[in-house]
């Protein structure tokens, strides 16, 4: 069937289908099944809910005869509805025909999705194919698959075991594995990460440090243990909602999603001179996910739009936890990017110039809310700088079992 006649019969599937007579529904529903092609299978799909039942079963019955070798294309896009509806027509087709995704990786996500745990753990024990292709999938087939790992079965407690570093993980990955390390009383390995992560993580964990009796047995350890604690003064987290508001977030969440993965760092900054503000945000962040440069930085912060310099304060390619936002022209980046630049600094990349900055803020930087995190801030910037680099926190397999057991 030829692209013009697939968006002919598809249209009467789309649109014209409750005006159309049962004759006419039925020709459109044969004509998909006989001249099969990728395109024609989400309008087959469509098929399955309407009306007319003989089109109905018809297109049933061309959907459960795909083969997999014959019809490997076709089947590939009925398995990716199927994972974009698990409970949908397409996944109970899939999942009584024994229907899957031609790339091994993606049938183990397939295989997850759809809930066919017993079927996914005969071939893919180790996680390789699962944690290939979760990576390379948008955010709500990893959100589906997270939310599977959570359910309960522990077979599944190994899946970070790939050894990535704790922050490489996505936020949600970082907020279970906190939430599963609290539940367990886990305080190691919770100081370990409020000793590397932003303070947007770490910071509310003191709460949770004070009130656990618990000490680090290192003296040195124990010593900045106890400082910490001082500093905060048990003074509640600011919260993350003040930092910007929540379109701007969404705009930063478009440029991290990958979407700009294999355009390189000169592409995007050739790009960012002619976006609109919106854009050059999601572009600023997909810069920052691929590492800052001073030349980055510096085209960044000289941005003719208050957007864009914002972004670069708020994923901490520009500005310093001291207050530097504080110069610029603009009252929405001095506001917000405030609060941005010390929640999103990461402790263990400080340098002496940060330590510097700390030390000649003015007092009244160090009060109040904000000014308890930039004392606990300036607490690990100076350590990082005196011990130097240590070996990054990993998600391990014990770690994971967040994923298996349901909060109470």
């Amino acid at each position: 069937m030829g692209r013009r006649d697939l968006k002919k019969w598809g249209r009467w599937l789309e649109n014209r289908w409750p005006a159309a007579g049962s004759l006419l529904q039925r020709k459109a529903v044969q004509r998909l099944s006989e001249d099969l092609s990728p395109e024609g299978i989400p309008y087959l799909v469509k098929a399955l809910a309407v009306p007319d039942r003989k089109a109905a079963i018809m297109a049933d019955h061309t959907l459960r005869s795909l083969r997999p070798r014959e019809d490997r294309e076709c089947i590939d896009v009925l398995c990716g509805l199927a994972m974009s509806d698990p409970g949908g027509a397409a996944a109970k087709i899939c999942i009584a025909t024994g229907k899957r995704p031609s790339d091994p990786a993606e049938s183990c996500l397939f295989l997850v999705v759809t809930r066919q745990l017993d079927a996914y753990f005969q071939e893919d024990d180790q996680f390789q194919g699962l944690s290939l292709a979760y990576e390379g999938a948008n955010r709500k087939i990893k959100a589906r698959v997270l939310d599977i790992i959570r359910s309960g079965d522990r077979r599944f407690e190994g899946f970070f075991t790939s050894r990535r570093e704790l922050q490489q993980c996505s936020e949600r990955e970082i907020l279970i594995f906190l939430e599963y390390a609290l539940r367990q009383g886990n305080w190691p390995r919770l100081f370990k990460a409020f000793l590397e992560l932003p303070l947007k993580y770490g910071y509310p964990l003191l709460e949770h440090f004070r009130t656990s009796g618990w000490e680090p047995e290192d003296p040195e350890l124990k010593s900045l243990y106890s400082q910490a604690l001082v500093e905060n003064s048990g003074e509640a987290f600011p919260g993350r909602a003040a930092t910007t508001p929540s379109i701007f977030d969404r705009w930063l969440e478009e440029g991290e999603s990958g979407k700009w993965d294999r355009a390189s760092p000169q592409e995007l900054l050739s790009r960012l001179k002619e976006a609109d503000p919106p854009e050059g945000a999601g572009i600023v962040a997909a810069l920052a996910k691929k590492g800052t440069t001073e030349e980055i930085a510096a085209t960044v912060q000289s941005s003719p739009h208050w957007l864009v310099r914002l972004a670069g304060h708020r994923t901490g390619m520009v500005g310093h936890p001291a207050g530097e936002a504080q110069q610029d022209r603009v009252f929405w980046v001095r506001e917000l990017a405030e609060i941005g630049n010390v929640l999103e600094f990461r402790p263990d990349r400080a340098t002496p110039a940060d330590v510097e900055r700390l030390a000649t803020a003015p007092p009244k930087a160090f009060t109040g809310k904000l000014g308890a995190v930039r004392r606990v801030l300036r607490l690990l910037v100076n350590r990082q700088v005196e011990v130097g680099v240590h070996e990054p926190m990993v998600i391990e397999a014990d770690e994971t079992a967040a994923m298996m057991e349901r909060a109470d």
